[in-house]
C-alpha cells in the first residue's frame, strides 16, 4: 500500500519542478511537518502562515494564579487562556482595540483582553488583576518587549486558538511583517478523524467518512474518538491550503465501526453513499 511519506515525496518533487520551471526558483526539500495540534496551539490554524514567527502562548498556568474572576471560571470549566504578543502595538487606541474584540465576538463569541507592556510591567485592561510578580512572569514567558501589547482570549481551546490565529493573521497584515518573495511549505498531519458537535450531542466525521484511521486506533477507536487520528494531510504555502488528501479505509468492517461512532443508520448511509460502501 502507497504510505502518506510516499504520497509527500510525489507532491514535493512535483512542486519544486514547477516553481523551478515557472518562478525558477529552488525549493528545498522535504517540506516542513507539522501536526494538527501543533499548528493550532502555535499559529490558531491548521494552515497557518510561516512567513513570520509570532506564535500564541497556553498561559493558562499563569493567568489561573490570578485575581480575575473569569478566568478563575475558564479553569472550572477546564478551558485554556492564550495570549498573542502584538510587537510594537501598545500604542493602540481603545477605539481600534474595540474593532478587534468585536472581531472576536463576531468570530467566535468570546472576550478579547488586553494589557500594554510599559516600564517593564503590565499597564491598563486587565493588568490590575496581576500583582507585580504574576506580571513579570507573563512578561518573561510571552517574551514581550516595551512598548508590546499583550491580546488574551479564553474559554475552550478550539475558539481560543482560532480566535487568536485571524488576529495573528491580521496583525502581519497591519504590520507589514511579511517579507515578499519567501514561499513557505508545509504539510499538516495527524488531524483528528472525528469532532464532536456540541448542538447535536454527536460525533461527527471531521473531514469525511472514508478516512483510515491510523493503525494504532484501531482497536479502540470507540473508546475515545476524541483521541483518534486519520490517515489524511493538507499541503500548505504560505497560509493557502493547496491540496489536501487522505488514504481511504478499504476494510468494510472498519467503515461500519465509523459510522456507528458518528451515529448514521445503515438505511441512510446506503442513501448517501452506498456505491461507496459497496
Amino acid at each position: 500500500f502507497v504510505t502518506q511519506e510516499d504520497i509527500f515525496d510525489v507532491i514535493e518533487r512535483l512542486f519544486k519542478e514547477v516553481f523551478s520551471a515557472i518562478k525558477k526558483h529552488d525549493l528545498k526539500l522535504p517540506f516542513q511537518r507539522m501536526t494538527y495540534h501543533e499548528a493550532m496551539n502555535n499559529y490558531g490554524s491548521d494552515k497557518p502562515d510561516l512567513r513570520f514567527d509570532m506564535k500564541l502562548k497556553d498561559i493558562s498556568d499563569i493567568t489561573f494564579k490570578s485575581e480575575f474572576e473569569a478566568f478563575r471560571k475558564v479553569k472550572e470549566d477546564k478551558g485554556v487562556v492564550y495570549g498573542l504578543v502584538a510587537p510594537g502595538c501598545a500604542s493602540k487606541s481603545r477605539k481600534e482595540l474595540e474593532v478587534w474584540v468585536e472581531e472576536v465576538k463576531k468570530l467566535r463569541n468570546l472576550p478579547l483582553y488586553w494589557a500594554k507592556v510599559e516600564n517593564s510591567t503590565l499597564q491598563t485592561g486587565i493588568a490590575k488583576f496581576f500583582d507585580p510578580e504574576l506580571q513579570k512572569e507573563l512578561i518573561t514567558y510571552t517574551s514581550a518587549k516595551e512598548g508590546d501589547l499583550l491580546l488574551v482570549v479564553s474559554g475552550e481551546w478550539n475558539k481560543v486558538a482560532t480566535s487568536l490565529g485571524m488576529l495573528r493573521k491580521k496583525l502581519c497584515s497591519e504590520l507589514k511583517l511579511i517579507e515578499e518573495n519567501q514561499f513557505k511549505f508545509l504539510c499538516v498531519v495527524d488531524f483528528p478523524l472525528f469532532e464532536y458537535d456540541e448542538e447535536e450531542k454527536k460525533w461527527l466525521a471531521m473531514h469525511h467518512v472514508f478516512t483510515k484511521p491510523q493503525d494504532k486506533f484501531l482497536d479502540n477507536m470507540e473508546k475515545d474518538p476524541g483521541l483518534v487520528l486519520g490517515n489524511l494531510y493538507d499541503c500548505v504555502l504560505n497560509g493557502t491550503e493547496l491540496l489536501s488528501g487522505s488514504i481511504r479505509i478499504n476494510r468494510p468492517d472498519v467503515l461500519k465501526r465509523i459510522l456507528d461512532i458518528i451515529s448514521m443508520p445503515e438505511e441512510e448511509a446506503e442513501q448517501k453513499f452506498g456505491f461507496f460502501l459497496r
